[in-house]
Formats: structure tokens, C-alpha cells, sequence
């Protein structure tokens, strides 16, 4: 059952109070007092600007709704003719604003998460922005965060970077590996082989019951960033050069998703999934294991922990010493009614003043290269302190996903595969070679660019 959006007035300065429901509108309206018009030397009062009704859609728990509300506010307050309904939706976002788009009630402005860029580009959803940058003087590749594949269909731009930019990393709680007396991973001297190591040396009885209770590592978002990272550090690929076949049958993808997924399944230093308190959530938050591998986004999730912690970049592979990056988007409807409003409010989003809000809110990082590769983004007030190891390119190179049109597809298969590797009821080359002949289906079915 779906959630109907709801609206309500706020004043210019309101914040967004969330429920966690599946979806929460906000109408956000600029109420500033008119001033008299100006009629000096005879002059004709300009002719008011019409009012725009805009709607924008987004995802997110309730802290990052509220952090983007206040970027509407902010928005609204710099174009007091054009209001604007923010509609956040907690749960299954793309399956409602597709349904709102059915409906006839499409979002002018819509976020889409990176897997499904490709698709909705495809089905003519999005409106080409080239005119919109060139107009305004804008060379996207230029200001932008890489990677931004999911940005580009065809070679035009239908969309900006919007969520999840920067390279993933490595969390680790420092408190447990002081308690153990292991140095902290640095990134000149941190290998594969090192993370074993120090994952080894984390894992421990504590109670002396001869049940491990706490553990080196967690794979906490292994299937969004985790195997894909593995396999571009061993030096395989998951899909060929022109995307009509997935490798990850061969063995430099298969043997480095075994290795990975043998830091639980024969040294122990990773819980199984058993062995999670119910009701836990999520095990590095609770001080059960000392490292997790996640997105940048994870950084206000883990904030209020009740330790000290920091992160470090992905540990150089036998290959390469690559990071996965997987942006989202956000685009303008095809069919707005409104394209040019809709285009002030995108342009806004990737604004200094709003790619800083959300760096400072703990949204997700800047999606402006000039302010992630500055001292104000890389050196923070708060934990982590050091942000160095999430600018692209900085620590290593940063890989984007060989995203298709039916992206979304194509992971869950691999997922669905991926978890019995994770479980240790079968062998990564086992699992990897049931899933290539469905994630080959799916692509001989696959728009090609």
C-alpha cells in the first residue's frame, strides 16, 4: 500500500518535522513583504514576476529530509515568485515517482538514484540540459565531481550530481584499535593483505566464552561498492568494453570476490549474519567490529557514535588501488510545464551556497570539484576531522559503475547471487557463474548508447 504525499504551508524559516511515513510533502512558500515599486523620473513600476508552482522529489531517512528542505528554503527565499512542494519519500522512491509520473502528476525536478539513470534517460523521462549549460556559459565536466556517467546519455547531459558523490571508503573504530594496539591504516602503506591482517588482529573473544563477540570488518554495503571494488583491484571488469557481456565469470573478478567474502567464511574476522544481535542494527555503530566499508554518505550516520572513529581509503588491490563512486542525479521532467524554473532550482543545487549546506549538514559531500578538492571540505570541524580519503582521485583512482539502461536489473541478479557467496554456501566462481548467463540476457535486452 502507497502513501499518499501530504503538503503543508510553512513559513520561510520551517523546518521539515518527518514521521518516517513512506513519503512526506512539504509546501515551501516565500512570503516576503512587497515593497513599494519604484516610480522616480517617471519611471513604471516593473512588471511583477509570475508565480511558479514547482515540485521537487527525493529520498532519504528523516535527517536528510530535513537537510534538503532547508535547501528549499533557502531557494524559495532567493525566488520568492516560484514555490516550490518538496515531496520526500522514505521508502521505495522509484516505484512511487514513477507512479506520480503515470498518475499525471509528475515532479518538475526529481532526484533518481545512479542504477536507474540510464533507463529513465532512455524512455525520453529527463529533459537534455546542454542548452541549459551553455546558455549560462557551464562546462559541466569542468565544475563537476567525477565520475558523473550517470549524468550522460548519448553524450548529452540530462542531469547534475546530486547524492553520494566521493570515493567509498573504509570506516574503522580507532577506540578498538587502540585497545588491541594496532596502528591505524594509513594510505601509502594499505594492501589487501594489511586489512587482513589488522581484521585478524580485531577479532576477539572478549568474554573468554570461546564465542568471538567482536570482529574485524562488517560488510555492511558489500553489494553497492564492495565486490565491484574488489574486482577492479584484482584487475577485472564487470561488463566488456561496448557492455553487451558481464566477465565476472573470469577469475580475476571471481578469485577477488572470494577472497574478500573468505574474511568471513574461513577467518572469521566478519560476523555472519547469525551471529548479529536481533535488533542491533547496524554491528560497526554498535562497537561489534572494528572496520565497515561504506559510502561517503555514511559519514552522519555514523557521527553520533559513542566512540572514536575515522576512515581511510580502500586498501590498494594486487592490481590497482581503485575506489568506487556512484553519484546520484538529479534531472529535470521531460514534460514539465516549467523548464526554466525547474532549471533555477537544478542550477541551485550544484550553487557553492547549497554545495556547501550539504557538505556541512552531513547530506552527502559537495558535488563541486572546486570546493571538495579545498581545505574547507577536506579538513573537517567534527569526526572524521581528515575527509582527504573521499576526494576522487586523491587517495586512488575512483571507478564509475558501467551503468545501462537496465542497471537496476542487473545488480539485483548479481546481489541475489552475491549473497549466497557472503553466506558461504557457495563458492564466488559457483555463484558467478549462475549469474552471467542472466545478467547476459538482461543486456542482450539493453538500449545500447
Amino acid at each position: 500500500m502507497q502513501h499518499k504525499p501530504s503538503t503543508r504551508k510553512l513559513g520561510r524559516r520551517d523546518f521539515l518535522r518527518l514521521a518516517g511515513t513512506a513519503a512526506v510533502g512539504t509546501l515551501v512558500a516565500a512570503c516576503q513583504p512587497k515593497e513599494s515599486p519604484d516610480t522616480s523620473e517617471g519611471g513604471q513600476p516593473p512588471a511583477p514576476e509570475e508565480e511558479v508552482q514547482l515540485s521537487y522529489t527525493s529520498w532519504g531517512n528523516e535527517t536528510r529530509l530535513k537537510s534538503d528542505e532547508e535547501n528549499i528554503t533557502a531557494f524559495v527565499e532567493q525566488n520568492p515568485n516560484i514555490q516550490v512542494e518538496f515531496i520526500g519519500i522514505a521508502q521505495d522512491y522509484p516505484t512511487q515517482v514513477l507512479t506520480m509520473i503515470a498518475g499525471g502528476t509528475p515532479p518538475d525536478v526529481l532526484r533518481i538514484n545512479a542504477w536507474n539513470t540510464k533507463g529513465w534517460y532512455a524512455r525520453e523521462t529527463c529533459l537534455a540540459l546542454d542548452d541549459y549549460f551553455a546558455q549560462d556559459g557551464i562546462d559541466p565536466e569542468e565544475i563537476f565531481v567525477e565520475p558523473f556517467v550517470q549524468c550522460i546519455w548519448k553524450g548529452t547531459w540530462y542531469g547534475i550530481l546530486r547524492g553520494g558523490t566521493g570515493a567509498q571508503v573504509v570506516y574503522y573504530n580507532k577506540d578498538m584499535f587502540d585497545e588491541v594496539g594496532v596502528d591505524y591504516p594509513t594510505d601509502s602503506e594499505w594492501t589487501w593483505d594489511d586489512f587482513l591482517a589488522i581484521a585478524n588482529q580485531l577479532t576477539l573473544d572478549k568474554n573468554g566464552d570461546g564465542n568471538t563477540d567482536q570482529w574485524g570488518f562488517d560488510f555492511w554495503t558489500w553489494n553497492d561498492g564492495g565486490w565491484q571494488t574488489a574486482v577492479w583491484g584484482n584487475g577485472g571488469s564487470i561488463l566488456n568494453a561496448d557492455k553487451t557481456q558481464c566477465l565476472l565469470d573470469q577469475p580475476e573478478a571471481y578469485e577477488a570476490i572470494q577472497w574478500w567474502a573468505d574474511v568471513r567464511c574461513k577467518a572469521n574476522a566478519a560476523p555472519t549474519p547469525t551471529q548479529i544481535p536481533e535488533g542491533l542494527g547496524n554491528p560497526f555503530f554498535a562497537g561489534m567490529t572494528g572496520m565497515v566499508q561504506s559510502g561517503t554518505w555514511a559519514i552522519n550516520t555514523f557521527r553520533p557514535a559513542e566512540f572514536d572513529w575515522s576512515l581511510q581509503i580502500w586498501p590498494a588491490g594486487p592490481k590497482e588501488h581503485v575506489a568506487y563512486s556512484k553519484p546520484n542525479a538529479c534531472s529535470i521532467y521531460a514534460k514539465t510545464e516549467k523548464p526554466d524554473a525547474s532549471w533555477k532550482l537544478l542550477k541551485y543545487f550544484f550553487s557553492e551556497e547549497s554545495a556547501k549546506h550539504d557538505a556541512e549538514t552531513g547530506l552527502w559531500p559537495p558535488n563541486l570539484k572546486s570546493l571538495m578538492e579545498s581545505d574547507w571540505y577536506r579538513t573537517s570541524s567534527s569526526t572524521p576531522y581528515d575527509l582527504s580519503p573521499t576526494v576522487p582521485g586523491l587517495k586512488a583512482k575512483v571507478r564509475g559503475l558501467p551503468l545501462t539502461t537496465n542497471a537496476s536489473e542487473i545488480n539485483a541478479a548479481i546481489g541475489q547471487e552475491m549473497n549466497l557467496v557472503l553466506t558461504c554456501e557457495a563458492t564466488a566462481k559457483e555463484a558467478m557463474e549462475a549469474a552471467v548467463p542472466i545478467v547476459n540476457e538482461i543486456l542482450a535486452e539493453t538500449e545500447r548508447e
